[in-house]
C-alpha cells in the first residue's frame, strides 16, 4: 500500500491540487475517527488520563530504540541480498538509523507506509550504486517480512487463547514457528514469491478506496524482477524480524505499565499484534484514529476495563510519538556532530 507514486497528469497544477486533496480527506477521516471516538469513550475519562509509573516510560523508550535498531539491521540485510554485484559495497549502519529514524518521525503526519517509503527511497538514492527499483523492492521486502511474523503471531496467539493460555500449549507457537522457517529453507524460490506475488494483489486492494485509488497500483510481474535473496540471509531476516516483534511487545506492555495497566505474558502478544494489523491500514496521517481505535479493541478483547482501555489508546500515541520525535532529534544531531568531527579531522590533516 507504500506505493505512492502518483499518476502523471497533464497539467502539473492539477497533480498538485489531487495531491493537496488527498492529503486533505486523510486528515478529515483522522479527524472524524478521533471525533467518534472521544464521543464514545467518553471525554471525562480522556482528561482523567495520568501516567502512573514514570520510569517505565523508561522502558518504552528503551524497547522503542532495541526495535528501531533490529529494525535497521534486517533492512540493511534485505539490501545488502539484493547487492549481489556490490558484494564487499559498506552501508553506513548509523547513516542508514539516521534516515529509518527520519521515515518514523515523517510516518507521524503522513500514511506511515507513503513515509517509509519514500523517505528511505529519497536516502537511498544518495548511493549511485543502489538503483532506484532496488531501494524499492528493500523496502518491499522489508514490510513482506513484517507481514509474514504477524500473521504467525496472531494465528499462534489466537490458538493459545482458545487453549485457554495454558503454558502447555507453547508447543503452538513453537511448531508453527519452526514450520514457517522449514517452509522457507525448502521451498524458498517458490514461497517468496508467492507471499510477494500476494502481498501486492493486498496491496491493490486496498488502493481501490476512494481516497487512495489516484496512487498507483503494484504489477506482482514487475516486483518478481528481483534478485533471489539466499536461504541463509532469508532466515536470517525472518529471524531478525521476530526479535523485532518481541521487542514490539515489550513497548506494549510497558506502555500498559506506564499507564497502570497490566497484562498477562499471552494477552501481550496477542493484543500487540492486532494493534500492529491496524497499523497495516494505512489511509490516515500516522495511522491517527485507526490505529486508537485499534488498541481500544485489542485491549477490549482481552478483558481490559473501559478506562484501561481508553489510557492506553490516548497515551500510547501520546508517548510513542514523543519518543520517536525524540529518538530522532538525537540520532540527527549525533549524525552532524560527526560529520562536523569528520570534517574538522580532514581540515587538520589537509594542513
Amino acid at each position: 500500500m507504500y506505493h505512492v507514486i502518483t499518476k502523471k497528469a497533464e497539467i502539473q497544477g492539477e497533480k498538485g491540487l489531487s495531491r493537496m486533496n488527498r492529503v486533505v480527506w486523510q486528515w478529515l477521516l483522522a479527524l472524524f475517527l478521533l471525533v467518534i471516538g472521544v464521543y464514545y469513550w467518553g471525554l471525562s475519562d480522556v482528561i482523567k488520563i495520568s501516567v502512573v509509573s514514570r520510569p517505565a516510560i523508561g522502558l518504552v523508550f528503551f524497547f522503542t530504540a532495541c526495535f528501531t535498531f533490529i529494525h535497521n539491521i534486517r533492512w540493511l540485510k534485505v539490501l545488502k541480498s539484493l547487492l549481489s554485484e556490490l558484494p564487499n559495497k559498506r552501508l553506513d549502519f548509523l547513516h542508514f538509523y539516521q534516515w529509518l529514524m527520519n521515515s518514523y518521525a515523517v510516518g507521524l503526519f503522513v500514511p506511515s507506509d507513503v513515509s517509509l517509503v519514500g523517505v528511505r527511497i529519497f536516502f537511498m538514492k544518495q548511493y549511485k550504486e543502489v538503483k532506484t527499483s532496488t531501494a524499492l523492492l528493500s523496502v518491499f521486502l522489508d514490510r513482506l517480512f513484517d507481514v509474514v511474523v504477524l500473521l504467525v503471531i496472531i494465528i499462534s496467539t489466537f490458538l493459545m487463547l482458545l487453549g485457554k493460555n495454558k503454558l502447555g500449549m507453547l508447543i503452538i507457537p513453537v511448531g508453527i514457528v519452526g514450520m514457517v522457517f522449514g517452509l522457507f529453507l525448502w521451498k524458498n524460490n517458490e514461497i517468496l514469491p508467492y507471499l510477494i506475488v500476494l502481498y501486492s494483489r493486498a496491496i491493490n486492494l486496498v488502493l481501490r478506496l476512494p481516497i487512495l485509488k489516484r496512487w498507483k497500483r503494484t504489477d506482482p510481474a514487475a516486483v518478481l524482477e528481483y534478485i533471489p535473496i539466499k536461504k541463509n540471509t532469508l532466515c536470517s531476516v525472518l529471524a531478525w524480524s521476530f526479535i523485532k516483534y518481541i521487542f514490539i511487545a515489550l513497548r506494549f506492555y510497558a506502555v500498559g505499565v506506564v499507564f497502570g495497566i497490566t497484562f498477562t505474558f499471552f494477552d501481550v502478544f496477542f493484543a500487540a499484534s492486532l494493534v500492529q494489523l491496524a497499523g497495516f491500514i494505512n489511509v490516515t496521517p500516522g495511522g491517527l484514529g485507526v490505529i486508537e481505535m485499534g488498541s481500544y479493541g485489542a485491549l477490549k478483547f482481552i478483558g481490559a476495563s473501559h478506562p484501561e482501555a481508553v489510557a492506553f489508546a490516548v497515551g500510547q500515541r501520546i508517548l510513542v510519538s514523543l519518543i520517536i520525535v525524540a529518538i530522532t532529534l538525537a540520532i540527527n544531531l549525533a549524525m552532524f556532530a560527526r560529520s562536523g568531527i569528520l570534517k574538522s579531522g580532514l581540515f587538520a590533516e589537509s594542513r
